[in-house]
């Protein structure tokens, strides 16, 4: 069952439109160690999905789009996006939830620190510069390079000497504002094929 009240994130990088044998238009999203082919409207989906508030929103605003195309499914869409790991609901509780444990965060940005009592974080390709709290701050750092959101948690929790609890708390809210500044990017990357390419 998808839950379409909770914010939708987009997974992987979109690589655009590449040439194909038919006359639709075919694009191509990249997820850890897969790439998939995605219609137009799909792609479409994909990377516009992260700048709602809701699934919901997000179908709303489609669905007055798309009101003279007769049998469209949207549910379909968003279906098979989430079998292939390149949307995902931004809500995580218990350390064995899979997306948790799969997903890699790569962190962009980089930080000025904190100056005149607010922590800055520049972004290079938005040539702009955004005002933290120490929470949000201490959650963008935690995803040094790249790795894997449990280790995000993991490094809040050690560096702050916080619960679990507390952790992904500040993770679920703050993760997500950061996911929505692009100053985070996410990939599906099954640990268990980290473990054997290393």
């Amino acid at each position: 069952m998808i839950n379409k009240d909770l914010s939708y994130v987009r997974v992987g990088r979109g690589l655009g439109e590449f040439p194909a044998d038919n006359e639709s238009k075919m694009f191509v999203v990249a997820n850890g160690f897969q790439e998939y082919e995605l219609s137009q409207f799909e792609y479409t989906v994909w990377e516009q999905i992260h700048r709602f508030e809701t699934l919901a929103a997000w179908e709303s605003a489609i669905l007055q789009k798309v009101k003279n195309i007769p049998n469209f499914d949207f549910s379909k869409i968003v279906r098979r996006l989430i079998e292939r790991n390149l949307i995902m609901p931004w809500s995580f509780s218990d350390m064995q939830d899979k997306n948790l444990i799969n997903l890699q965060v790569t962190r962009y940005g980089y930080a000025h620190g904190l100056i005149n009592e607010e922590y800055l974080i520049g972004d290079s390709n938005a040539n702009k510069t955004f005002v933290f709290t120490k929470d949000q701050y201490d959650v963008w750092n935690a995803a040094a390079g790249k790795v894997m959101l449990l280790e995000v948690i993991d490094t809040l929790m050690d560096q702050r000497g916080i619960n679990f609890e507390t952790a992904i708390s500040l993770f679920n809210i703050h993760g997500l504002k950061l996911y929505k500044l692009t100053l985070w990017g996410l990939e599906y990357v099954n640990a268990d094929q980290l473990e054997v390419q290393a």
